[in-house]
């Protein structure tokens, strides 16, 4: 009996699993990767700029003043960086009329009060050594105007008109004073557009004299090495047109330009003397 029931159990059973029509299950199928692989890219070390930003900068370009300038009108000289401590002397740069920017320093007496300036043209600003300083003692401001290659005298009308903006600067009575080449540029200047009231003329390297003529008859101030022939010779002839007071010191030496003032200390007093009793007088 037991064997009969244990029959129709499996019997059962086989006939149930031969009923089951569920599909059975099948496996997830898989992806791979059939693109060409790609190498890492290589590892950017970022350099840091060795220059100074100043050298990219156009100082006076992006100034808020400029936008407060007339038409026509000129900006102020520039400073560029900060005096050191107790140095009367500021670094500054003037917009030319071609754009170019045009090295300076300025000298303001420290009392604030108005003064009479001087125009200083040379190659060089340090090439007038202490001059300027003098000049500063005697009440006078100044504006050392560092000349670039063949000068036009744009850059001279541009560097006058630059003093103009300045509030601690009386135009009533202006000076100039052109060593070398600078010398030929201020006689044309003072000749021209600028109403200078005393001009000094160190080496001039020609003798311009319809410079001379447009100059008189105001004050003049010349000077050259004795062993300057060139010199010599231009003030000679300029001295023969001139028909103001004229001033012309014998410097003996070979020196010629800015470093002609800047090593004959009795050249410097008699210039500075001389610029002080004109303008002021």
């Amino acid at each position: 009996m037991k064997r009969l029931f244990l029959l129709i159990s499996i019997l059962f059973a086989a006939l149930l699993a031969a009923c089951d029509t569920s599909p059975s299950a099948t496996a997830e199928p898989t992806y791979a990767l059939s693109a060409p692989t790609l190498e890492a890219s290589p590892v950017f070390y970022p350099r840091a700029p060795t220059s100074d930003p100043s050298e990219f900068q156009a100082a006076g370009q992006n100034d808020p003043t400029a936008a407060a300038v007339a038409s026509g009108g000129e900006l102020p000289p520039l400073p560029v960086g900060t005096s050191a401590l107790g140095d009367p002397r500021q670094q500054v740069v003037i917009t030319a009329g071609d754009g170019t920017l045009l090295h300076a320093s300025l000298y303001l007496p420290p009392s604030g009060e108005p003064a009479y300036p001087v125009l200083l043209l040379a190659d060089s600003t340090d090439a007038w050594g202490s001059f300027p300083l003098q000049l500063l003692d005697e009440g006078l401001a100044v504006l050392s105007l560092e000349l670039r290659p063949n000068a036009p005298l744009g850059d001279v009308l541009a560097a006058f008109n630059a003093l103009l903006g300045l509030t601690n600067i009386d135009v009533a009575s202006i000076g100039m004073v052109g060593a070398g080449a600078g010398a030929d540029l201020a006689l044309a200047a003072c000749g021209a557009d600028i109403p200078c009231h005393a001009l000094a003329l160190i080496s001039p390297q020609t003798a311009s004299e319809q410079g001379m003529f447009a100059y008189n008859p105001r004050p003049l101030f010349m000077a050259a090495a004795s062993d300057d022939a060139a010199g010599t010779a231009a003030i000679n002839a300029l001295r023969a047109v001139a028909r103001g007071t004229v001033e012309q010191p014998t410097v003996a030496g070979s020196g010629v330009g800015a470093p002609l003032v800047a090593n004959d200390i009795a050249l410097a007093d008699r210039l500075a003397g001389w610029l002080r009793a004109t303008l002021y007088s």
